[in-house]
């Protein structure tokens, strides 16, 4: 009998004429309007969307917005049917989008992590326009207070309206995150260009090819193994390395990073026994696997530590060319060594850093090349310092403390901590 007497009393508020037989206009009327625009400009951009076919459905965030966009606007058409035809739960409704609307801006501001005008403008005016349902001599007159009542079905719609704006907000944090660490990652046309002029510097004329495989099966019918004959090996070797720079390539295209950072640490042993691994072509092998690391290792460690054994290789290369040429210095030389000193530096393996700063420090002392002999003499002495080389330590900082070059290094740090220190 109450519930019945209840929905009785609920028919008839919703029936209730206006009380003053006002027409909604002004400020009001324009509320409705904005609202009504609002959520056609949705619907049209999702239209244009999905039209366009850029709305990926593979993606939580797709649906999430899809669905939203479809509730948002069902949900506008019902307030304004509400405003329109005078109904009890109209200002409710009013209010409540405006405080959904905030909460939704303010969402996306706080997941965009810097200033948003579009963000700012939706709160100030979610505000605005709640403070105007609020206040408004207009609103009260045709909605009095005593007229006002929120439907039960009202807090079922509002609660559905009010937890997408939540849903979409993590459903953008979390697939924003995915996009921008797949878009770190993915290989884009620079990259694939980099891959395929890289690769291609292992590449042998294919009339050139034609032959050393005749030739391959040739050896391969007597019966000569690569352990009896090297030839048979370099010439499978070419034939392999072809073979892996084409696999390579398609990994690129594929946009298969990982798969292929695999492929080629594999092959890495391939790539420097083919006859077309100059030290030249070497660095530019090593310029592909950091850009590949970049995009596959989870921190800076992981991605030095991998540089490393490429970087000792191209070392020991430089020195066998140099002992070669009768020990002359190959250009290369300093800036691998220097690099190799930093991965060392850096991957906390002092013992090989030691090593290789104190082979600069005689190199560039014997260049008669101060300032770096100075410069690469600091270095050592904060690794000795670091591995608790006390006495090797003290000897670097007596040699330092009578370089002129090294006060004036002391000096014009000093000035920068002091200039650092006023602001």
């Amino acid at each position: 009998m109450t519930t019945e007497k209840t929905s009785q009393t609920e028919a008839n508020l919703n029936s209730m004429p206006n009380p003053y037989n006002i027409k909604i206009h002004g400020w009001l009327k324009v509320f409705l309007i904005l609202q009504f625009a609002g959520a056609c400009l949705a619907i049209a951009i999702l239209g244009v969307t999905l039209k366009g076919g850029k709305l990926d459905f593979n993606s939580l965030l797709a649906y999430t917005s899809l669905f939203a966009t479809i509730l948002a606007f069902g949900f506008t058409c019902y307030l304004i049917y509400a405003f329109v035809k005078i109904k009890c739960n109209a200002v409710f409704l009013g209010k409540a989008s405006m405080v959904i609307g905030f909460i939704s801006n303010l969402a996306m501001l706080i997941l965009l992590e810097k200033i948003d005008t579009n963000s700012i403008y939706g709160m100030a005016s979610a505000i605005l326009w709640f403070l105007y349902l609020t206040y408004s001599k207009q609103v009260n007159d045709i909605f009095p207070k005593g007229f006002r009542k929120a439907l039960k079905r009202d807090y079922y719609i509002i609660a559905a309206y009010f937890l997408f704006p939540i849903l979409f907000f993590f459903a953008c944090s979390r697939q924003l995150a995915y996009e921008e660490k797949k878009e770190w990652e993915r290989i884009t046309s620079e990259d694939l260009e980099q891959v395929i002029n890289t690769l291609s510097l292992y590449q042998l004329p294919e009339d050139y090819l034609y032959i050393q495989s005749e030739l391959a099966k040739i050896l391969e019918d007597n019966e000569i193994s690569p352990e009896e004959d090297l030839d048979f090996f370099y010439l499978n070797n070419i034939l392999h390395i072809d073979s892996v720079i084409s696999q390579s390539i398609e990994l690129a295209k594929q946009n298969k990073a990982k798969e292929l950072v695999h492929l080629l640490e594999k092959e890495r042993g391939n790539f420097y026994a083919h006859p077309n691994n100059t030290i030249d072509n070497e660095i530019d092998l090593i310029s592909l696997f950091a850009m590949l690391y970049i995009k596959t290792e989870k921190n800076e460690m992981g991605y030095h530590s991998k540089l490393v054994p490429l970087l000792e290789f191209a070392y020991a290369h430089v020195k066998a060319l140099q002992t070669w040429n009768g020990e002359e210095i190959h250009p290369y030389y300093p800036k691998i060594s220097l690099y190799l000193l930093e991965l060392y530096a850096y991957t906390n393996d002092n013992a090989k850093a030691i090593e290789i700063a104190k082979e600069l420090c005689n190199y560039y002392e014997q260049l008669n090349d101060t300032t770096q002999y100075i410069n690469l003499l600091t270095i050592l002495s904060q690794l000795y310092y670091n591995a608790g080389m006390t006495n090797q330590h003290d000897s670097c900082q007596n040699i330092l403390e009578v370089s002129p070059i090294y006060q004036e290094f002391l000096k014009l740090l000093e000035e920068k901590n002091d200039t650092t220190g006023m602001y």
